[in-house]
């Protein structure tokens, strides 16, 4: 599956904060054999499952992740981030259903990619993302 064919709205990849980024990478390689190469400028790791060259998962259920150094002491735990046509419209939606917007959309350059975090009725805080770049 390229990153063309991603499904809408499925759940895609999770984040997690790490305080030292070398010692996560090693438990999650230790505990569970996953892959743990390096991902962007600022030290953080990706946390794969077998992969194709874009990064997509090519087993049945695996989703990748990533740690990323805790800059924020509310940064207290995983994103699950949701693949999405449109990353503003779905933070319209959110807000019209109870939510909040926590990040609005940032452009990912280095990685092709439109994010933002928003906060559900619970409180719960997840990541919605679109891939290929800035949206219009």
């Amino acid at each position: 599956m390229t990153s063309d064919q991603t499904i809408p709205s499925a759940v895609s990849w999770f984040e997690m904060p790490a305080d030292d980024l070398d010692r996560a990478a090693g438990f999650y390689r230790s505990v569970f054999g996953w892959r743990t190469p390096p991902m962007g400028a600022d030290g953080a790791y990706a946390l794969t499952v077998a992969a194709d060259e874009h990064g997509n998962p090519t087993e049945v259920g695996g989703i990748n992740g990533g740690l990323h150094r805790r800059t924020d002491p509310a940064d207290a735990g995983p994103v699950v981030n949701i693949h999405v046509a449109d990353v503003d419209a779905v933070l319209q939606q959110v807000v019209a259903a109870g939510g909040q917007v926590v990040r609005p959309r940032t452009e990912v350059p280095e990685f092709g990619l439109s994010m933002a975090l928003f906060a559900d009725t619970e409180g719960n805080v997840l990541g919605v993302y679109r891939s290929g770049g800035a949206e219009d």
